[in-house]
């Protein structure tokens, strides 16, 4: 299946011309492939071409300027840029949000060590594979590792929630989170008031998520065993197209919900649970699956086209969706994901549903939008620089397998606390905006 669908998308067919094939078009289909597998596997944007251009900085520079243009829109230019360039008030909004990652005590813990455990165990079972040296190799031809550096910094700006937006991807708290789902939902089968200890019933859709949950477990797990070397194992049926990306959806948006309310509870003027907020963070699960898919389109949308190629004909594939996987078509989606950056902020104080948290984002940029561009803007600053630091320390080493996976994985390690402090501060604005009448009867504003 992987043989034959990377012979439709990129045209590898052997051909009856003497002499020596070309290394030109094969280095060009050999990046293409790499910069799929990259994305898929490891979430880490990388360019399609041989010749390094500066096109991730220019999708970042337009997709901050259509943000700030919708933020003057939502508030006119005079507030919009008091708030934007308001740098006491930066300040005080990320001491507010350092202050509540500290009060989440076990977020950070969870997710770095559980990010840590799935990595080191993915590098030690590929720790001498020679397809990962030859990865590598394709990559320096092309690049200095400057360019390297700049072009992967400038990409992973792009992409500042790509370490929490896709937390499904990590088995290990994947498979926790599925087991607690289940146990909170088997209580509701039996007197579930009094087995959870909560007057609150659990949202119809719990089982669905527990059940899709385990489903995206199974599939990871056949995907690390079928050595597809990251891109989603096909081949079977069309309906698949649809059902792995939904699979990934609810996997991530659980436990993005579980991120949203550990850090919306760590705020100086709730007390939050001691326990682990089951309730919450399924009644977010609509919203938290909506900025899922905000925040990296990209990744659901390779996925289903790459799941796609296999069931359609060939003047389609090369027409249409070869063009999508093959160019920059993943990159400019991305690019376009960032008119949402601050969907977050609207959803944590939301009910939930995608109406609301779509209203809290109206509202969060009509109250506070200034502050919302300038905190993208930080955001994805810091993002690509910390990335790019990360590939120009590591790919200066000797060349070695290990390198290119690493580098990927210590730009992430750099990125995750960055995205996280980013949420927190967003879920501080989306305080912020909130009517007084809501903050004074400590509810949840309407749907």
């Amino acid at each position: 299946m992987l043989t034959s669908s990377f012979s439709r998308l990129w045209a590898q067919v052997p051909t009856a011309a003497p002499g020596p094939a070309p290394t030109l078009p094969t280095d060009a289909a050999g990046l293409a492939e790499l910069a799929l597998r990259r994305w898929c596997g490891g979430l880490t944007l990388s360019s399609p071409e041989l010749s390094p251009r500066p096109v991730g900085l220019g999708l970042l520079l337009i997709g901050l300027s259509a943000l700030l243009l919708l933020v003057l829109i939502a508030q006119g230019p005079r507030r919009a840029l008091r708030q934007f360039f308001d740098l006491s008030g930066h300040l005080r909004l990320i001491s507010l949000a350092f202050l509540r990652v500290r009060q989440a005590a076990r977020l950070v813990p969870a997710l770095l060590g559980a990010t840590v455990i799935v990595w080191s165990s993915w590098q030690f079972f590929h720790f001498h594979n020679s397809e990962r040296l030859d990865e590598l190799v394709l990559l320096r031809k092309t690049r200095t590792v400057s360019e390297l550096a700049f072009d992967q910094g400038s990409l992973a700006a792009l992409t500042p929630w790509r370490d929490v937006a896709a937390l499904g991807d990590n088995v290990l708290l994947l498979l926790t989170a599925a087991a607690i789902t289940f146990k909170r939902s088997a209580d509701r089968w039996g007197d579930s008031r009094r087995a959870v200890g909560s007057d609150r019933p659990l949202p119809a859709w719990s089982t669905v998520c527990w059940a899709f949950a385990w489903l995206y477990v199974l599939y990871r797990l056949g995907s690390m065993l079928a050595g597809t070397n990251g891109l989603p194992p096909g081949g079977c049926i069309i309906f698949e197209a649809l059902l792995v990306p939904l699979m990934m959806l609810l996997a991530d948006g659980l436990l993005v919900g579980w991120v949203v309310v550990e850090l919306r509870s760590a705020g100086p003027t709730l007390s939050g649970e001691p326990g682990l907020d089951v309730h919450g963070i399924l009644e977010l699960l609509p919203g938290s699956v909506l900025v899922c898919l905000t925040a990296l389109p990209g990744r659901y949308a390779a996925v289903s086209t790459w799941l796609l190629v296999g069931h359609v004909p060939s003047f389609v594939v090369q027409s249409g969706l070869g063009v999508f996987l093959n160019g920059w078509g993943v990159v400019i989606v991305q690019g376009v994901a960032l008119l949402f950056f601050g969907l977050v902020g609207g959803l944590a104080w939301s009910r939930g549903s995608w109406r609301a948290a779509l209203n809290g984002y109206g509202r969060l940029l009509r109250a506070e939008g200034g502050r919302v561009a300038a905190l993208a803007l930080g955001t994805c600053l810091v993002c690509g620089c910390v990335s790019a630091l990360s590939y120009v320390v590591l790919l200066s080493l000797p060349v070695s397998a290990w390198l290119l996976n690493a580098a990927d994985a210590y730009a992430h390690y750099a990125t995750l606390p960055l995205a996280l402090v980013a949420i927190a501060a967003l879920i501080e604005l989306g305080e912020r905006s909130l009517p007084l009448a809501t903050l004074a009867g400590g509810t949840k504003p309407a749907p």
